[in-house]
């Protein structure tokens, strides 16, 4: 039964990279200055982050199916001014915006 239920799991690595790009997308500023590969299950995040997003962004891509393990190689950053790919980012979906809560936007701060 085990070698059937690690079948089940197993997805391709085109696959398991955009699982991972799109979780990356609710939990980062700048999603586009993030490389993703996979390889049979062990994910290698590469390019430029916030320092203050890392600890969330690990968190989330091991959280994502079929995810074994996370490589990190990221290059962090403590303001977006200190790289050009990071600039123009904006701010990190909140819990209401991905799906957690309603969330009306009439309510919404400006």
């Amino acid at each position: 039964m085990k070698g059937l239920a690690a079948r089940k799991d197993e997805v391709s690595d085109p696959v398991l990279e955009e699982r991972v790009r799109a979780e990356i997308g609710r939990i980062v500023s700048t999603p586009g200055a993030i490389d993703v590969i996979s390889s049979t299950g062990i994910v290698t995040l590469s390019g430029a982050v916030l320092a203050s997003e890392v600890d969330d962004l690990i968190s989330a891509v091991r959280g994502v199916r079929g995810v074994e393990e996370v490589e990190n190689r990221l290059e962090m950053h403590v303001t977006a001014n200190e790289a050009p790919t990071l600039q123009g980012g904006r701010a990190p979906r909140s819990r209401s915006e991905q799906g957690g809560e309603e969330w009306d936007a009439a309510e919404a701060e400006i």
